[in-house]
């Protein structure tokens, strides 16, 4: 027996899309300590290479959730295929912000060091 969570299940829907922004309200917030608490240390020494960090971690943690709907399918019978979309949109998205922040915190859009390292 399949236990079906379809688009209409609201309060999965609403679980789905806070996990999803989750890392981005945590981002706010510590741009928010930061800028306006001034705890210019929680991100400690090298707030660049933190963010960066902080981005890739759940750029992977997203791309290994979409991976394993599948198989927590096999194993529990629950159908998640229909929010596997939405979780690899944001392995996607937080992936592509862990690039740009990479290519602004740490290279500096320095082109000429960003082609030398890609050669």
């Amino acid at each position: 027996m399949d236990i079906k969570l379809n688009s209409r299940t609201a309060g999965f829907n609403f679980a789905i899309w806070g996990l999803v922004l989750l890392p981005l309200l945590m981002s706010f917030y510590g741009f928010y300590q930061v800028q306006f608490v001034g705890n210019i240390f929680y991100y400690g020494p090298e707030p660049g290479k933190a963010i960066v960090h902080f981005l890739g971690e759940w750029a992977i943690a997203f791309l290994l959730l979409v991976i394993a709907i599948r198989p927590i399918h096999k194993l529990t019978a629950i159908q998640l295929r229909p929010y596997s979309r939405r979780v690899g949109l944001a392995a996607f998205f937080y992936g592509l912000v862990h690039v740009f922040a990479y290519f602004a915190f740490i290279q500096g859009f320095v082109w000429q060091e960003l082609w030398g390292g890609l050669a």
